[in-house]
Formats: structure tokens, C-alpha cells, sequence
């Protein structure tokens, strides 16, 4: 919960997931209603993450888990 607070639009991060390199900037922060097996909705918070290399810009979305602060 901790990292969640600290983690804003505009920090750059680095994506803890196989295949993803580099650094990112956090564009967007979302909240979602996800449903994940149970009969009411889950609210999520999803960051909207983007690397802008050499104006190919490649946006990725992921959990604060994934994240960590550069």
C-alpha cells in the first residue's frame, strides 16, 4: 500500500515484467472495477505507463506490484 501513495503521474519507473526494458513515465493512473471470481466488483489501481523511443511511444498498464521507482 505503501508504494501506491508514492508512485505519481510523471515518475519514471522500471517494469518488473519479462520482455520489458528501459525506463517508463507514469502517464495516468486509473481506478477499475474488475471482477476476479466473486460477485460483486474489486477496485483496482492500474498505472498507465509510457516509454517514448524515438517517436515510437509504447504504453503498457500494470499493478504498483510491477513498478519500481527509478
Amino acid at each position: 500500500m505503501d508504494q501506491m501513495k508514492k508512485l505519481n503521474v510523471n515518475d519514471w519507473v522500471r517494469i518488473a515484467k519479462v520482455g520489458v526494458d528501459g525506463s517508463y513515465q507514469i502517464i495516468e493512473i486509473l481506478e477499475e472495477h474488475v471482477y476476479k471470481g466473486a460477485k460483486a466488483p474489486v477496485e483496482e489501481i492500474v498505472y498507465v505507463c509510457e516509454q517514448n523511443d524515438e517517436g515510437y511511444k509504447h504504453r503498457v498498464r500494470c499493478s504498483a506490484e510491477e513498478l519500481v521507482r527509478l
